[in-house]
């Protein structure tokens, strides 16, 4: 994918194969064939997440 959005919009189904060869600074996730960008976490989930995680840790 790489910042050529055009070609992105031009195809329908992607396979794996495809997305091994995207490069660039959005990850995507592939399910049956249709790409979806993925959102970063917010710095709130961030947050959590490592809070839980010390306590699983511990316990």
């Amino acid at each position: 994918m790489g910042g050529n959005m055009s070609n992105f919009a031009e195809q329908k189904k992607y396979t794996y194969k495809d997305y091994l060869r995207w490069n660039g600074d959005i990850r995507y996730e592939l399910i049956n064939g249709t790409a979806y960008a993925m959102a970063s976490p917010s710095q709130a989930h961030q947050n959590i997440s490592r809070e839980l995680s010390g306590r699983l840790w511990q316990f």
